[in-house]
């Protein structure tokens, strides 16, 4: 009793400074620990309430060595002796440090507090943000299944417009086979027509320019008549005045009125009379400019002014004639292409969709044959239990054709006639997933052929639109499902037709550089008429 009441107050003593200290110790250790005599002599010694730091000096010896006073102090006290008493400054300056790490601390929980609430805030804003996206997800699936059975509804429906306006598609179709050769044939006739005036308006333009050569040769004769018209206008005016004056001396000497001029006079009479013939000169060669010179430069620029508006009024008829028969034909080829497209496309279709008819038959009549040929081997398999004998088993051939991954015959004929591959699976993928895999590429190819039906792409300038529409919605179909995998695309067009096409606009484009190559000068060619007037002018002159 002794000896447990003196070791009693030593654990409590023991566990009671572990606590303060915050170090974590179970009774049980604590008593495993003191059984041992050396441990109990030992804690006794060094874990005393003398030897032992309080809380608060074990802060403040904390907060010395954090701040690097402890260092201080300790050379201080060396050559001191080891124990002295704590003096008021020293006692001070550790109530203000420990006060200074209390503010501190406080500070430190304040901010830790206030992340607290902002973290709270934003786990409840997430929990609400996950909540409302759980929301919108059950709307947008229960969306989509509306969805879904509008697009099955849609797609049956246009099904069932496919299979109405197939058979009069395909008549109209025939019935333009016939119709378009003819209404070609026209168009091309009527350009031969456009053409051959065309040649014929060039050749005449040809030969007006032929008869213009030698308009300069003109313009000179003109020069020289009317030059030589002056000289001659001149000698007439020259040979008068000198008639007139012998005339008049002859009757001045006849009445007898003689007079001798003295030889100044006789001068001024001779230098003005050589004055005179000097203004006659320029005179007549005024007279001549005005009244025969200028009014003929005028009519021969009039005419030449005409000739040339003329020229160009033609020469615009016949680019204009060649851009309208250039557009015509890059139009028909364009509605040739667009005609054998919907005609190709059409035929496909058509073909394909007898195809599928033919293999759902097959097919159903296929399944029907296994259902009872599968009851047969059911009913036989009864039978030879009954009768104590076991069937043959399968082949294992047999047996993969009958049950590959789990699926119906049937189902795989179908993907694989979609272009869906169902190769041999090994045992650890389940029917199940092989299946759903199977209805989400089917689901998939038919968003993408319900997107093409619903938006098809048109040309602006699409012939028999009123006849092709289901053929234009088939064509789309028929893209879509062959070219849904596929890294090239299918082009429809006509290789001939398309290096045709690049001959004529060839030669369109050297006739049009010819065209533009011609002359202006050369079609404003000589005019009989104007030709006549001045052959006419010269003899009357002359």
């Amino acid at each position: 009793m002794s000896s447990q009441s003196i070791d009693k107050p030593t654990e409590d003593e023991i566990l009671a400074a572990f606590r303060e200290r915050d170090i974590p110790v179970t009774r049980n250790d604590l008593a495993h620990a003191l059984g041992d005599d050396g441990f109990r002599s030992w804690a006794n010694t060094h874990l005393s309430v003398e030897n032992l730091l309080t809380k608060d000096e074990l802060k403040l010896y904390s907060n010395l060595k954090s701040t690097g006073q402890l260092k201080v102090v300790q050379a201080r006290q060396q050559g001191q002796p080891p124990v002295r008493p704590l003096l008021d400054p020293e006692i001070r300056e550790a109530i203000k440090t420990l006060r200074e790490a209390t503010a501190a601390t406080e500070q430190q929980t304040e901010t830790l507090r206030l992340q607290c609430r902002k973290l709270k805030e934003r786990m409840r804003e997430d929990a609400y943000q996950r909540s409302t996206e759980q929301m919108m997800m059950k709307r947008l699936n229960e969306r989509y299944e509306k969805e879904k059975q509008r697009s099955d509804r849609e797609i049956e429906a246009r099904i069932n417009d496919i299979e109405l306006s197939l058979p009069p598609a395909e008549a109209s179709i025939a019935a333009e086979r016939n119709a378009v050769l003819p209404q070609v044939s026209g168009i091309l006739k009527e350009h031969d027509r456009v053409l051959e005036y065309l040649e014929k308006s060039s050749v005449f333009s040809s030969k007006a320019s032929g008869a213009g050569d030698d308009e300069q040769d003109y313009m000179k004769r003109m020069e020289a008549l009317t030059t030589l018209l002056a000289k001659y206008t001149a000698d007439t005016v020259r040979t008068r005045l000198d008639r007139v004056y012998l005339e008049a001396l002859g009757d001045s000497q006849k009445g007898g009125i003689q007079e001798e001029a003295s030889p100044v006079e006789a001068d001024d009479v001779e230098q003005e009379i050589s004055t005179l013939y000097a203004d006659i000169d320029d005179l007549i060669q005024m007279v001549i400019q005005q009244q025969h010179e200028g009014p003929i430069l005028r009519a021969i620029g009039a005419l030449h002014e005409h000739r040339l508006s003329e020229s160009s009024r033609e020469l615009d008829l016949v680019c204009d004639s060649m851009d309208q028969i250039t557009q015509s034909m890059i139009n028909i080829t364009q509605r040739l292409k667009t005609r054998q497209s919907y005609r190709i496309a059409l035929t496909q279709l058509s073909d394909r969709y007898r195809e599928d008819l033919a293999y759902i038959h097959q097919a159903i009549e296929h399944q029907g044959n296994q259902a009872l040929a599968l009851k047969r081997q059911n009913l036989q398999a009864r039978r030879a239990a009954g009768l104590g004998i076991l069937p043959a088993p399968a082949t294992s051939t047999e047996q993969q054709e009958n049950d590959v991954a789990g699926l119906p015959a049937a189902v795989i004929a179908l993907l694989r006639q979609q272009g869906i591959a169902m190769p041999v699976y090994s045992s650890e993928e389940s029917s199940q997933e092989l299946l759903d895999d199977a209805i989400a590429s089917l689901r998939s190819r038919k968003e993408s052929l319900l997107k093409s039906m619903e938006t098809p792409e048109l040309p602006p300038e699409a012939p028999l639109l009123s006849y092709l529409r289901s053929a234009d919605t088939a064509s789309q179909l028929i893209s879509d499902a062959l070219m849904a995998d596929a890294k090239f695309q299918a082009s429809l067009t006509d290789e001939d037709q398309e290096h045709e096409f690049e001959a004529f606009s060839e030669r369109t484009e050297k006739l049009r550089e010819k065209l533009a190559n011609v002359d202006m000068k050369a079609l404003n060619g000589k005019d009989p008429a104007r030709e006549e007037f001045l052959r006419r002018w010269g003899s009357d002159t002359q």
